[in-house]
């Protein structure tokens, strides 16, 4: 009985969602918002509660709500889910059912409270339970924990620092007489890093990442209500948003005691984003992507959901599938991480620049010939490398180094401009153009002198050699392989054998 105390209680006051903090200012959510709320409300089961392997579970159901809420489009399983939890209230507050008579569980009904009181329910009603009266009922009212929500029951007291976060955010939200004493014994918790404690009996202050971010909702939303001095809550979030700062990984990711996930990570970006630092929100939503199931590629069937962590999309990736052993740690995960999206803003997308290159298809050995370019980045460095095709030993062999031809930085008009010397070597060569943005490629012939090429014109040789009369416009081909990094970059090069060409290419995107 007391592990079904646990699973019931315990663990779902461990796996608690955001809403939209008041006093933030709405914003346009990524376009992963959408897909994600549409693979997440396709879990709700028909009474209206998300299940695992183990049956109905309300912390987890709860959490659904809040996120798809937070992401919006998504009303009518919104209040299904409302729904779902107000028909059957005990079964997720109290023990009762497992013989734990005359139970409260602290977390819990704080969690339930505020997730129902956001719907609309009249939380002093729900299937004849004053939400409310219940949760005041386990507030403590004097002593050093003056304040702290604690479990009422005969298995013990489990309350921890999440769930305070929630009994804080309950009362707050239901304008409680006992929501300054909530939101004091949560503030004098906190450690000396900034952060906050999951564990509010150890003698020894440990921040909790979860726990952290959680707390940093709780007192904006206190503040917004002006339970208590702003000031001073505004200096406890600020050392609060700072030790989540302090770590995060360079990544993005942050992670809790069973390492970096998708949940601490996406709690944490909201949370940074409603304390106005997006930088920081950004990174960790950057590092979601990397755990998320896009509409394209292996697990396009399940676009939208987010794995617990790298190792579980790894495998997932893998088998094109999510293993039906992680079914449902896929939805808590989703359930909590993709409350992330919400304001966040889609991966910037970097203007291809359009390149007009003129050069000869033909050149004479020797001589010189012109090679131009326009519409790269002011200052960008240009390399022109010239490579020989060919055969030997009944081996064919291209891309063979043979000259680089010169470095050009493109001028503030974004042009280039170089007169290169053909090689003394009549054959067939490839010529390419380096810089930051990729490499491109085009074949170029070196004719021996007499036979034609470069005259200026693009014309035939004075003897009426037809070689060129065939001619077709070659295709040009990028080829990123073994090209130092800081070299590649965008241009296009088209040439138009035995002639002098003028064109216009963009570059594919990738």
């Amino acid at each position: 009985m007391k592990v079904t105390r646990l699973v019931a209680g315990g663990l779902a006051s461990l796996t608690l969602p955001l809403v939209m903090l008041a006093g933030v200012p709405a914003q346009a959510n990524s376009s992963e918002a959408s897909v994600s709320a549409g693979w997440l409300a396709g879990k709700v089961q028909p009474d209206g509660l998300l299940h695992t392997q183990w049956g109905a579970d309300y912390g987890l159901s709860v959490d659904a709500l809040v996120t798809l809420q937070t992401l919006g489009g998504q009303a009518s399983t919104v209040a299904a889910i409302s729904n779902g939890l107000a028909a059957n209230p005990q079964a997720y507050i109290s023990g009762e059912a497992f013989g734990d008579t005359g139970s409260t569980y602290a977390g819990a009904t704080g969690k339930l409270t505020f997730a129902l009181k956001s719907t609309g329910k009249n939380v002093t009603n729900v299937a004849d339970i004053n939400l409310v009266e219940r949760l005041e009922s386990v507030i403590v009212t004097e002593g050093a924990n003056t304040g702290r929500g604690m479990d009422v029951s005969s298995w013990g007291d489990y309350s921890n620092g999440v769930g305070q976060s929630w009994v804080t955010r309950a009362l707050v939200a239901v304008d409680s007489s006992l929501a300054d004493e909530a939101v004091n014994y949560v503030l004098s918790k906190q450690c000396t890093d900034g952060g906050f404690p999951t564990d509010l009996n150890a003698a020894t202050c440990a921040s909790g990442h979860d726990t952290t971010a959680y707390t940093i909702v709780a007192l904006q939303e206190a503040k917004a209500a002006g339970v208590i001095d702003g000031a001073t809550l505004d200096t406890a979030i600020s050392k609060a948003v700072t030790s989540l700062k302090n770590a995060q990984g360079a990544d993005g990711s942050l992670g809790a005691g069973d390492g970096i996930n998708s949940n601490t990570t996406g709690l944490a970006a909201w949370a940074l984003r409603g304390a106005g630092e997006t930088a920081a929100a950004d990174k960790a939503v950057t590092w979601l992507r990397t755990v998320y199931a896009k509409p394209v590629g292996p697990l396009a069937s399940q676009a939208g959901a987010i794995a617990f962590n790298k190792d579980a999309f790894d495998t997932a990736t893998a088998a094109g599938a999510i293993p039906a052993e992680a079914a449902d740690q896929w939805v808590r995960a989703t359930a909590q991480a993709a409350i992330a999206w919400a304001g966040a803003s889609d991966p910037i997308v970097p203007v291809e620049p359009e390149i007009n290159v003129t050069a000869p298809g033909t050149v004479t050995a020797g001589e010189e010939f012109l090679i131009q370019a326009s519409g790269y980045p002011e200052g960008e460095v240009v390399t022109i490398d010239l490579s020989m095709n060919g055969a030997a030993a009944g081996k064919s062999f291209a891309g063979f180094k043979f000259a680089v031809l010169g470095t050009v930085t493109a001028n503030s008009a974004g042009t280039i401009s170089h007169t290169a010397t053909a090689p003394a070597t009549p054959g067939n060569y490839t010529l390419s153009l380096i810089s930051t943005s990729g490499v491109f490629t085009a074949p170029i012939t070196v004719a021996a002198a007499g036979t034609g090429g470069n005259d200026g014109t693009g014309g035939t040789d004075a003897e009426g050699d037809d070689s060129t009369k065939d001619s077709t416009t070659s295709d040009l081909s990028r080829t990123d392989n073994d090209v130092t990094a800081g070299l590649i970059g965008a241009g296009v090069l088209a040439v138009l054998a035995g002639a002098f060409v003028a064109f216009v290419a963009r570059r594919r995107e990738v």
